[in-house]
């Protein structure tokens, strides 16, 4: 239960962008307390580690995966919504 825990709580910030400081927030401490008073909040710098970990796997895996490929083209759109979040989108072909 806890790796399912941690696990959500990395996806979380990878793809919310909060920082993570929001993690040592007394209320984001509360609300985990309050759904489960044993789960053990991990803390910012395990967070951190832990999704430089998964980055590293990832680039890991497009670095094996492009390997043999000896030609592509790279195209990328950048743009911010309405409520001025940024985005960025790839597309390797």
């Amino acid at each position: 239960m806890k790796k399912q825990l941690d696990d959500l709580l990395i996806n979380f910030f990878i793809s919310s962008g909060s920082s993570f400081k929001s993690i040592e927030n007394i209320y984001f401490k509360k609300i985990f307390s309050l759904l489960n008073e044993n789960y053990n909040l991990i803390s910012r710098v395990s967070l951190f580690n832990k999704i430089n970990k998964s980055f590293i796997q990832q680039q890991e895996k497009l670095i094996k995966m492009f390997k043999d490929i000896n030609f592509f083209s790279i195209t990328a759109d950048l743009w911010t919504n309405i409520n001025n979040q940024s985005f960025l989108g790839m597309t390797i072909h």
